[in-house]
């Protein structure tokens, strides 16, 4: 942890003296507003996870941001909670949309698309069979169509489940805007949030486990 702390600040150091102090706070406030729209999008979701702590690194540090989820039971297999998961692997790239209007392409980004693809693939595999109700639940635009970030080209279902997933992120950031800008204003120049600090932000929950 030292090294780690030792290492943002020499990294976020040079980064403001080569292009000036604004930057790197930037890049830390994107960052921070990514790892919240993760945090945010598993706190309210159906499927109750919990979120047991947020990790904020420095730019090239030897390791992600990230935040640690867990669910209940433990059991990803159901296409209802394996939707849950799709949606918080893209509510970091949703977060740098809403509060941005880009995404955001470091390498935590690499790994959320990566997460998102194992998910969608697996809905895919399960037939899919909640797509039209999701899709009828949002209308088209909003943002980016997340499915265009991938490379190769992703099937038209696999593009469509991945489209779905982000709007669904998207709107549940704009529907908790209050809670998504306290968390993101607690983070600032913060290195870890712990669970409870998490749940202080956010407040209580009205849904009880599956």
């Amino acid at each position: 942890m030292l090294f780690i702390r030792l290492y943002s600040w020499w990294r976020s150091a040079l980064i403001a003296l080569l292009y000036g102090r604004g930057a790197a706070e930037d890049l830390r406030r994107r960052t921070e507003a990514h790892e919240t729209g993760h945090a945010l999008a598993a706190w309210f979701s159906p499927n109750v996870f919990q979120v047991n702590h947020i990790r904020i690194t420095g730019p090239d540090s030897g390791s992600v941001s990230h935040v640690i989820i867990e669910h209940p039971d433990g059991n990803d297999r159901h296409e209802d909670v394996l939707w849950d998961v799709l949606v918080i692997s893209l509510a970091g790239m949703a977060a740098d949309w809403c509060c941005y209007r880009q995404t955001m392409p470091t390498r935590a980004y690499a790994v959320d698309l990566r997460h998102a693809l194992e998910r969608a693939e697996a809905i895919r595999r399960l037939g899919a069979a909640e797509l039209g109700r999701r899709q009828a639940r949002h209308s088209p635009g909003g943002g980016i169509p997340a499915s265009k970030l991938f490379d190769p080209p992703l099937d038209r279902l696999t593009a469509e489940i991945i489209d779905v997933g982000f709007q669904e992120a998207r709107q549940v950031i704009l529907d908790h805007r209050a809670e998504f800008t306290r968390l993101w204003n607690a983070l600032r120049g913060r290195f870890e949030m712990r669970a409870g600090e998490i749940a202080s932000h956010f407040g209580p929950r009205f849904w009880a486990p599956k």
